[in-house]
């Protein structure tokens, strides 16, 4: 059995669902490759979609599988179009917007079956069972909705809610592409820098319920927070990571579980380990209000270099009423103090033109980020994602403008009001990355990067 992953990237060269789908259909014996289409913000080099289904089909699959997210979900569209003229295999669509959408994913023609949750049982009763049978008298499958069948079994999701029974990150495809070492891939937030960044995980899934992001319904698709909080233990997650920096000699991880943060027992076990046996310097996603001097000093002490953290909007009463994000802007200045104090870097990501927003909320969200005095800022601007609170009330008020024809774009307004207009959001989040990521403060950043892997500046 052979089986070709797909994935549409404009920034990161890894798939982290993708390479957990290798490594378990690995170990079945199941050869697996990767084809990447890429379309590189900043890259004039630019894939086709004609070019991606030539190098898929050179591979000759069994099984085309395809992640896609709501953003690139019309890049891939064309993919399946174009690859279905010439392949008659199945063809399995599966990531967050098959997640979501699974019915409006399904009914695309090309697509065979899609993937309704966590992927690793499905695909292996899928491999075990397309051997079999024909695409179109596949049996039904837990955890897929297989066209052919679909209106007698729609299938519900399957959650993977025992990780530590399937294999962790495999990385080995992605080090094979196009002959490209995985050194050589954008594999981290600063691999720009010249570094080489290792992404890794602790665990699964967000505790978070923000209006704006897809985490909670992913909760909810996958069972609520008892199966869809999962996190490995420490010894296994070092075991893991130990093996792959041996492999790769990687000069940085990157942790890119959605809160790092965990209980205190978990946290020091992990700090005392992670020095012990990786001691290379690591970065973290975080929730700024669950920041303390016990659990950063921890951190630190173990190679923690850089935090990024999600302010999304400076007014307290909107960031409460409308993102469901309660926390103070007192407590959020108390975290990056805390975080400065010890010598981490700081990266803030923040949100503009969303609904019910004014220039008032707008410029507080400015002005809280110059209270804070991060490294470096991760400007975004609101895009009404599917089954969240905040894109269906966008929605609902007739808020939303047409997306671009072929794909999302993060920088570019969904919304447009004679309150927050368009053209003001755009203006003033070009102002706000001039500020805060000049090229001067960048290269400062850059360097500084550097120094923790024990690098020369640039």
């Amino acid at each position: 059995m052979n089986i070709v992953f797909c994935f549409h990237t404009t920034d990161y060269e890894y798939n982290l669902g993708i390479a957990l789908l290798t490594s378990t259909l690995k170990s079945m014996d199941v050869n697996t490759s990767l084809v990447i289409f890429r379309e590189i913000v900043n890259n004039p080099v630019k894939d086709t979609a004609e070019e991606t289904v030539q190098r898929i089909l050179e591979k000759k699959p069994d099984i085309a599988a395809f992640s896609t997210m709501t953003f690139n979900w019309k890049k891939i569209q064309k993919v399946i179009t174009l690859l279905r003229l010439h392949f008659s295999g199945l063809i399995v669509v599966g990531g967050c917007h098959a997640m979501l959408c699974p019915d409006e994913v399904l009914s695309f023609p090309g697509v065979d079956a899609v993937c309704l949750g966590d992927g690793e049982k499905p695909m292996q009763e899928l491999v075990r069972l397309s051997g079999k049978h024909a695409p179109d008298s596949l049996p039904p499958i837990e955890g897929l909705r297989i066209k052919s069948n679909a209106w007698q079994h729609p299938g519900k999701p399957w959650c993977n809610e025992r990780i530590e029974d399937y294999p962790y990150l495999d990385f080995e495809d992605f080090n094979e592409e196009r002959n490209q070492p995985l050194s050589s891939k954008v594999t981290g937030h600063f691999s720009f820098a010249g570094l080489f960044i290792l992404p890794a995980i602790t665990s699964r899934g967000c505790p978070y319920k923000c209006t704006y992001c897809n985490n909670y319904s992913f909760m909810n698709i996958l069972g609520g927070p008892g199966r869809y909080l999962r996190t490995y233990s420490v010894k296994r997650v070092i075991s893991e990571i130990k093996g792959l920096v041996d492999l790769y000699k990687p000069e940085f991880i990157d942790f890119m579980d959605e809160m790092f943060l965990k209980q205190t027992s978990w946290m020091r076990e992990f700090c005392e380990a992670y020095s012990r046996e990786i001691n290379l310097p690591f970065s973290v996603n975080v929730r700024i209000d669950r920041c303390n001097e016990e659990n950063v000093s921890m951190l630190a002490d173990s190679g923690l270099k850089l935090v990024l953290f999600g302010l999304e909007c400076g007014d307290e009463i909107y960031r409460a009423k409308y993102l469901n994000r309660h926390m103070s802007n007192p407590d959020i200045l108390r975290g990056a103090e805390i975080l400065r104090r010890h010598n981490v870097v700081i990266i803030t990501y923040n949100m503009f033109g969303m609904p019910c927003e004014t220039p008032e909320i707008l410029q507080k969200t400015i002005s809280l980020n110059r209270q804070i005095r991060p490294d470096a800022i991760a400007p975004f601007i609101f895009q009404p994602l599917p089954q969240t609170r905040l894109g269906r009330m966008a929605y609902e008020h007739g808020m939303v403008q047409p997306p671009p024809e072929d794909r999302w774009d993060y920088l570019a307004p969904a919304l447009d009001s004679d309150v927050l207009p368009a053209k003001y959001v755009q203006e003033q989040v070009e102002l706000f990355r001039q500020e805060f990521n000049s090229p001067e403060r960048v290269q400062t950043v850059i360097n500084k990067i550097r120094s923790f892997a024990g690098k020369k500046p640039l």
